[in-house]
């Protein structure tokens, strides 16, 4: 079955410890639990203590230092912000999860960018195709 998706729709649940003050999980327990045996579903768990991801963690989950791994980035003078998307592109991609990724998604994939809008047929040819819009 083909299913037309673009880029943007596929998702990545990054999970991370969350002190006080600091921004809760991306998702709760009900979504981890329905969908812990999901094979196009990757757990990035961003503790900073890899003890304490090695103690207890969801099973299948890689871990990565938010900290120290570069996932923060300060942009206009404003620290702990996401680095640039070239930069969490690569980040994501040291853990498997990329562009190929969406083959998991369908057979047919769709890049809307700017005035750029094509399908990537055959895992290879790129075609044009008209605006999402």
């Amino acid at each position: 079955m083909i299913q037309r998706l673009s880029i943007v729709s596929l998702f990545l649940a990054l999970l991370s410890a969350t002190p006080a003050g600091a921004a809760g999980p991306l998702v709760d327990a009900a979504w981890v639990k329905a969908n812990i045996a999901t094979d196009n579903v990757v757990f990035l768990d961003l503790r900073g203590n890899p003890r304490a991801f090695q103690a207890a963690h969801i099973p299948g989950a890689r871990w990565t230092s938010y900290g120290r791994h570069g996932w923060r980035a300060k942009i206009k003078n404003v620290p702990g912000m996401l680095p640039p998307t070239a930069k969490l592109e690569a980040l994501i991609g040291r853990f498997g999860i990329g562009f190929k990724s969406v083959y998991a998604f369908t057979d047919c994939p769709e890049i809307h960018s700017g005035d750029e809008h094509f399908a990537i047929e055959s895992f290879v040819w790129p075609k044009g195709i008209p605006s999402a819009n």
